[in-house]
């Protein structure tokens, strides 16, 4: 029954290699080769035995339905009648053929033997003698037959055939002359087994494989084996030698075996993993995919159960019940146990190989999808997120055909999915703003992103709706651009945001400038004040002392009012830099003459060092000077008298570093980093009570970054003292050199001038009309727009100094007023205003202001003015 069995397994997987080129037609093509071939090689019940698994696997293999054995068409029952009919009938024609083979031995030998026994038996002797020729010459094997010398007697059909010589020609020859044999090995000439075969008397085959060499010179592979033929008393009277062509069975021999290493080689090589499982579930074998898979080594996975690497136990139940129904399993997607612990997402398919009664084994496909799981799983949490998503999100053709459409997009634009996809995108999209989309579709067909720009769509009913939109490309598996995905966010609220922002930002420019304003007014007069005690009393040394003190006081009030402004202007990024090239010592000692008088006050050693070399900087002088004072102010306001401050400055790889240290209260670490931060202070106010605005520090640091520089502070805590730095790029443009030192502005000849000051404001008014009236000028004072009218029309006066903000005539139309009267445009009209924004000052030009002052004006700020402008009217 093995041959049977090995005879069927051969036929059908040559079957299943031709299924290619022959598909399922002519299932029974090999098996019936097979079925002669286990019949010849294993007898009747053999080929009885193949004919029916033949049957079994022609039926499940190759008619359909495939993998099942039920007979779906009369032509399939008829095909298996046929089939089993016919390997039946071969399986007896074979067995007749030994029956038949046997028999001429037996009585050849019988007819020799009576022959040796007398001339009595001589006629029946060749009756039987007939007889066994023609038995000899139905067989399908050659024979010869010869005498007790070796030569040839008689030779049937099929040996004439395989030598290619008839019995006529050789008869009597020796057979050493017909059966003409050479070692298939060796190539070298070789005996026939006959003449040992007479001389032991025992049957003998070829000692090692051989070719007959036909009279044509063909070599034939044969298989031969000689028997002495015995007389009745057991004498060697002739030998027959029976060989037959092997081959077609070669032939079938190297298919099976091509057979064999194609199937041993996809096993070995597919890249899939494949794992032979028996029926107690114990992997025999698998291969080098499956181990990579998995990272086993071979002994780790070979000769263990499946369950111990099936994460579902019924995963592994279902391989093994294989067994049973032998059905197989089919697309089943579970997770393996890898060697490091992990799982594997994997796809496995079984096939059952069967025998007549039972399963043999079980083929398992294993196929990684742990990277398909993984895309399946990020593809769903993608969608799950794009469903999601408050944007409406969008994929379209490059034709323009909406093809997806989230829940965003439904909210956004009011079509639901079904209503929008399918439709050209232009479903949304204003018909002023068509072009744009033919330009966005070009530009994604070449591949290119288009970032995020704002435009307006329109919803379905018919409303507009700003949003921010970007599109990208979508690409297929193999690049090629095959659509669009968009994604637009509704900014209508954003865009509200910012308004309200911005008219946030008007109220707070305006808040500011009307606080500075207002501050400004009433410091006006108490500078002038100072001024005119300072000058009625020049001699007293207590009145010096008392207006020092309240001049630096209401310095330093001006000071945080222009801080509040400037930090405003940067904000709205107003504040322009006045670049000059000024003398880095001029910088520093006009900072610290600044300061000194604070220095002095709290008795603090001030020291400077700063290189004895000219290092021009290109800097606006002003501001830069602005910044060292801030500096050395909290320096001074934030060390106990008596302290040590010092400002050191260094030149380092085309840097400048400024170094402000003191020995004062220090900053806490965690205050560090928002030190520079708008209202921001380094101590806490309840310890402290000399913190400011906290914008000293946020202004330093923009004035410095305006300026291409950075400033930052170090401070080792509480205690420790604090050091500012400021670093600034070296390098100077061609521009004139500030001239250094304070400027002497000398007073002005102001004997003979008529000047009218106009404030509704009667203390700033008088104040400063008494103090011009100091330095030799004939002042005089309106308090309201139509007095300043009425006073110019009476006597024209050379200078007006005129306050804007002033209840029934603003100080804009009454400059336009004076101007009109007669001296009106001789006249210098100066600005004098607690309003300080650059657009105030071009109101005040348009108007037609010579020059726009800031309340509280410093003196000879003020003097140096008017003697600039009347000379300019003088000549």
């Amino acid at each position: 029954m093995a041959i049977a069995l090995l005879c069927t397994v051969i036929s059908c997987g040559v079957r299943l290699l031709l299924v290619p080129s022959l598909g399922i037609e002519l299932p029974y093509l090999t098996f019936t080769v097979g079925v002669m071939a286990a019949a010849w090689w294993g007898g009747w019940r053999s080929g009885v035995f193949a004919t029916a698994a033949s049957a079994i696997a022609t039926l499940f293999f190759f008619v359909e339905p495939l993998y099942s054995l039920r007979l779906a068409r009369a032509l399939d029952i008829i095909g298996v009648f046929v089939f089993m009919l016919s390997g039946l009938l071969i399986s007896m024609f074979v067995e007749a053929l030994h029956r038949a083979r046997r028999e001429v031995v037996a009585q050849y030998q019988r007819l020799s033997a009576a022959a040796a026994h007398g001339e009595e038996h001589r006629a029946h002797a060749l009756a039987q003698g007939e007889r066994l020729r023609q038995t000899l010459m139905s067989i399908g094997d050659a024979v010869i037959v010869t005498d007790q010398r070796g030569r040839v007697e008689t030779m049937n059909t099929a040996a004439e055939q395989l030598t290619g010589r008839v019995l006529a020609d050789v008869h009597m020859l020796d057979v050493e002359q017909v059966l003409r044999l050479v070692d298939e090995r060796q190539q070298q000439p070789m005996r026939s087994p006959v003449a040992r075969a007479l001389v032991e008397g025992r049957v003998l085959q070829l000692a090692s494989p051989a070719l007959l060499v036909h009279a044509d010179g063909r070599r034939i592979p044969i298989e031969d084996s000689a028997a002495p033929i015995r007389n009745a008393d057991g004498s060697v009277i002739g030998c027959v030698i029976v060989f037959r062509d092997v081959s077609e069975r070669r032939t079938a021999a190297a298919v099976a075996r091509a057979h064999e290493s194609a199937l041993t080689d996809l096993f070995e090589n597919a890249n899939v993993g494949l794992r032979w499982v028996g029926p107690d579930g114990i992997i025999r074998r698998a291969n080098d995919e499956e181990l990579r898979m998995l990272g086993y080594e071979r002994d780790e996975y070979e000769g263990h159960h499946v369950r111990e690497f099936h994460e579902d136990p019924q995963v592994a139940a279902d391989v093994l019940a294989t067994f049973d129904n032998r059905r197989g399993l089919r697309g089943i997607a579970t997770r393996m146990r890898c060697k490091d612990g992990s799982l594997k997402d994997v796809m496995i398919n079984c096939t059952v190989s069967t025998g007549a009664d039972a399963a043999v084994n079980t083929w398992c496909f294993t196929l990684d999808v742990s990277d398909r799981v993984a895309a399946e799983r990020t593809q769903a949490l993608l969608a799950s997120v794009v469903e999601s998503s408050d944007d409406a999100i969008i994929t379209k053709s490059l034709d323009g055909i909406v093809t997806s459409w989230n829940a965003g997009a439904a909210r956004l634009f009011g079509y639901a999915a079904d209503e929008a996809v399918g439709r050209n995108i232009t479903l949304i999209i204003p018909p002023d703003r068509w072009k744009d989309e033919v330009r966005i579709l070009a530009q994604v067909g070449r591949g290119e992103l288009v970032p995020a720009f704002e435009t307006q769509r329109v919803r379905q009913d018919g409303t507009l709706v700003p949003v921010s939109l970007s599109v990208s490309p979508v690409r297929d598996a193999s690049g090629r651009v095959i659509g669009a995905s968009k994604t637009a966010r509704d900014i209508s609220h954003r865009i509200a945001m910012e308004s309200e922002l911005r008219e946030a930002a008007r109220r707070k420019d305006e808040f500011l400038a009307t606080l500075a304003h207002e501050l400004r007014n009433p410091l006006a007069p108490m500078r002038h004040a100072l001024h005119l005690l300072a000058a009625l009393e020049p001699d007293s040394p207590r009145v010096a002392h008392v207006v020092g003190i309240l001049t630096r006081q209401m310095d330093q009030m001006v000071r945080l009012i222009d801080d509040l402004m400037d930090i405003s202007r940067i904000d709205r990024n107003k504040l322009a830099l006045r670049r000059t090239t000024v003398e880095l010592s001029t910088l520093v000692r006009q900072a610290v003459e600044t300061v000194r008088p604070l220095v002095d006050t709290s008795r603090h050693n001030l020291s400077v060092e700063i290189p004895e070399q000219p290092i021009p900087l290109d800097v606006d002088h002003v501001r830069m000077v602005q910044v060292l004072t801030n500096l050395l102010s909290n320096a001074v306001k934030f060390t106990n008298p008596g302290g040590i401050i010092a400002i050191v400055a260094q030149q380092n790889s085309g840097q400048l570093h400024i170094r402000v240290s003191d020995n004062g209260i220090g900053i806490a670490p965690h205050r560090l980093a928002s030190i520079f931060d708008i209202f921001a202070q380094g101590h806490e106010r309840q310890e402290d009570s000399r913190g400011g605005l906290g914008i000293g520090l946020t202004l330093v640091r923009r004035i410095v970054e305006l300026h291409g520089g950075r400033a930052y502070v170090e401070s080792a805590g509480i205690g420790s003292g604090t050091t500012a730095v400021i670093e600034l790029p070296l390098g100077v443009r061609a521009s004139p050199v500030h001239p250094g030192g304070a400027v002497v502005v000398p007073a002005p000849h102001l004997t003979g001038r008529r000047i009218l000051v106009v404030d509704d404001m009667r203390d700033h008014a008088e104040t400063l009309a008494e103090l011009l009236s100091v330095y030799g000028g004939a002042a005089v004072c309106a308090f309201d727009g139509a007095a300043a009218v009425r006073a110019f029309e009476q006597q024209p006066a050379d200078v007006v100094l005129l306050d804007l903000g002033m209840p029934h005539i603003s100080g804009f139309d009454v400059c336009r007023t004076i101007r009109a009267l007669p001296g009106g445009p001789q006249a210098v009209l100066v600005a004098l205003t607690g309003w300080g924004q650059e657009g105030d000052r071009d109101r005040t030009r348009a108007a037609g202001f010579d020059a726009h002052l800031v309340k509280p004006v410093d003196l000879p700020a003020l003097l140096e003015q008017l003697r600039d402008l009347l000379a300019t009217r003088s000549s």
